[in-house]
């Protein structure tokens, strides 16, 4: 089975009372910030799939461009057939240019698993609301 990782950034998850989980202030390929100087802070929440079933450590990482901003190392713990989901919470990046916002997973066994990429731009959007 192939293993990869999706991605949500997101401002924030809720979690309700019946198990439900609410991604609030989904972005979509792009994030608009006002101006460079912009610190955004975001939800990351990943899923797992195609992993066997047992633990994965891993380490996450967070890049705008080829600079690192933000690592974790965590574990996940997979059930054959079903995706595993981690989040990270209310984490603040600093933003100083356009490029390209993306997550890399590195496995314990040295494997890369790459998520689909972010825009991060400067403008503003539609109403002239933009996240800070």
């Amino acid at each position: 089975m192939t293993q990869a990782i999706d991605v949500i950034f997101c401002d924030d998850i809720r979690n309700e009372d019946n198990g439900k989980q609410i991604a609030i202030g989904v972005y979509g390929n792009d994030i608009i910030l006002n101006n460079p100087s912009n610190q955004i802070a975001l939800v990351l929440w990943i899923r797992f799939l195609g992993f066997e079933t047992g633990k994965h450590k891993n380490t996450i990482e967070i890049y705008l461009g080829n600079d690192l901003l933000l690592a974790a190392d965590g574990e996940i713990e997979a059930e054959e057939g079903m995706f595993s989901q981690v989040q990270l919470p209310g984490f603040v990046l600093k933003v100083d240019r356009e490029d390209t916002l993306r997550v890399v997973v590195t496995l314990a066994d040295g494997v890369k698993l790459n998520a689909p990429s972010t825009n991060v731009k400067f403008g503003e959007l539609a109403g002239g609301a933009a996240p800070t």
